[in-house]
């Protein structure tokens, strides 16, 4: 059965703010096993591939030039499993209650398309 959620985390150079970012979800009172997550290294010179490879169910690594998080975001909705795609930018710490919200949300609204 796929996860409820995808949760997707574009990152250039993150090895700085994303483990603050990816411990955040992981603090989730959602249960790990609604939610996956997929880290995607927009083209990264560091080692964010390899710290979110410690995390992420997926990572998708890009190579070439970066190009940008919207991009990025869109290579990991490619990869996503979930019923529901999550976005979460690398430099942003989510409250332990926010995967849950958001899937109480999609499961009681069934005609909301998005929440920001």
């Amino acid at each position: 059965m796929p996860p409820l959620l995808s949760v997707v985390v574009p990152a250039f150079n993150g090895t700085r703010l994303l483990p603050r970012t990816l411990d955040a979800l992981y603090a989730s009172d959602l249960p790990k096993d609604c939610w996956e997550l997929i880290v995607v290294d927009d083209a990264s010179t560091d080692g964010t591939s390899e710290l979110a490879s410690r995390y992420a169910d997926v990572v998708v690594r890009l190579s070439g030039r970066p190009r940008g998080p919207a991009y990025a975001r869109n290579r990991g909705f490619e990869a996503a499993c979930g019923e529901v795609v999550v976005f979460v930018d690398a430099d942003v710490c989510v409250h332990p209650d926010t995967l849950r919200r958001f899937a109480w949300i999609f499961a009681r609204e069934s005609e909301i398309a998005a929440v920001f």
